[in-house]
């Protein structure tokens, strides 16, 4: 089996390479994914990939964006209690 590394994985370079190890099948396995802002295709990328590694400065970068949506989501669960209650 070979393991790949894709560094930029969300870039057009980078989304090209995983398109062709998609194709290539069992003998290829992507092991390693980073990206400099494209979270939400990142996101996809792993879902489908199932990478063993992420790049560390992506990882605290996808932790704050997780708690920013913890937070959106925390103010919109408020906002939906206080109109039950009216």
């Amino acid at each position: 089996m070979h393991k790949v590394a894709i560094f930029g994985s969300t870039g057009s370079i980078g989304t090209l390479t995983l398109e062709v190890i998609s194709h290539l099948g069992k003998d290829y396995k992507v092991v390693a994914l980073s990206t400099h802002r494209n979270i939400k295709l990142l996101q996809r990328q792993i879902e489908k990939y199932s990478p063993e590694i992420l790049d560390e400065e992506l990882t605290r970068h996808f932790e704050v964006e997780m708690e920013e949506i913890r937070e959106l989501l925390s103010e919109e669960i408020e906002k939906h209690k206080g109109k039950k209650n009216d």
